[in-house]
């Protein structure tokens, strides 16, 4: 009886292993990408151009992800062909767009 019981966790352990690893490899062959958590956007100085913050973060607590893009293009791009590939200019973690200058150094 034991046996059949272990048995029987061993093969549900193992579908939902395999059902997980098939939903992560269909969603990375169908190549969307997800939408943005959050957009900020910028005008330039004179008009001709705005930058787009766009910032994508999740996970949860046992993987936590959070990573920013900022995107120039011209005004007259609309909002949803304006986070191309062709038009990034920056990528990277969240933490690197912090602003360290004011930071207080131990010595």
């Amino acid at each position: 009886m034991v046996r059949l019981a272990a048995r029987i966790l061993t093969i549900a352990l193992a579908l939902v292993g395999l059902g997980t690893v098939a939903g992560w490899v269909w969603s990375s062959l169908r190549g969307a990408k997800p939408a943005p958590n959050n957009i900020t956007v910028v005008a330039s100085p004179d008009g001709s151009f705005k930058a787009a913050l766009a910032s994508w973060n999740g996970g949860g607590a046992i993987a936590p992800f959070c990573y920013d893009r900022v995107f120039v293009v011209p005004t007259a791009v609309p909002n949803d062909r304006r986070a191309d590939d062709k038009n990034l200019v920056f990528a990277g973690e969240c933490a690197s767009f912090e602003d360290l200058s004011n930071a207080s150094s131990s010595t």
